[in-house]
């Protein structure tokens, strides 16, 4: 939502006569709009594509643990549920 008022707010630098303000709003105004577009679009593809990466050693240490794993699991569940 920032965004969305920062980014318009930047572009009214361009009424400014000096023109290294005009540039700076000009420029933040594209950062902010290629940071929305990345949160919105490339982020969860990202966490999407790299969701495997980051589970498959979770999986491996329940496997090796499975006997102790579970029980300290259930107990911590109880404690907390």
């Amino acid at each position: 939502m920032r965004t969305l008022l920062f980014g318009p707010g930047f572009l009214a630098n361009n009424l400014a006569e000096f023109l290294p303000t005009r540039d700076q709003g000009n420029v933040l105004c594209a950062i902010f709009f290629f940071a929305l577009i990345f949160y919105l679009f490339a982020l969860p593809a990202l966490l999407i594509l790299f969701d495997d990466f980051f589970t498959a050693d979770k999986s491996e240490a329940h496997k090796n643990n499975d006997t102790q794993g579970t029980s300290k699991n259930n107990n911590f569940k109880a404690n907390f549920l």
